[in-house]
């Protein structure tokens, strides 16, 4: 299902929007993994310090 930003900005904290909105738009750093190492994947750069005022959702 696609749903457009404003869509996602309803159920989503912001942070987890902009990541669908990478992930959809190959927007990712892809490092490939090599000699029995796994490789990774980075939707935000590792630079970029967490919101500390953004509140996790609740599921209850």
């Amino acid at each position: 299902m696609r749903l457009t930003k404003d869509d996602l900005l309803k159920g989503l904290s912001p942070k987890a929007a902009e990541g669908v909105l990478r992930v959809r738009e190959g927007k990712v750093d892809i490092k490939a993994g090599f000699d029995g190492e796994y490789g990774t994947i980075s939707i935000f750069d590792a630079n970029q310090t967490p919101d500390k005022n953004e509140e996790q959702l609740k599921l209850f």
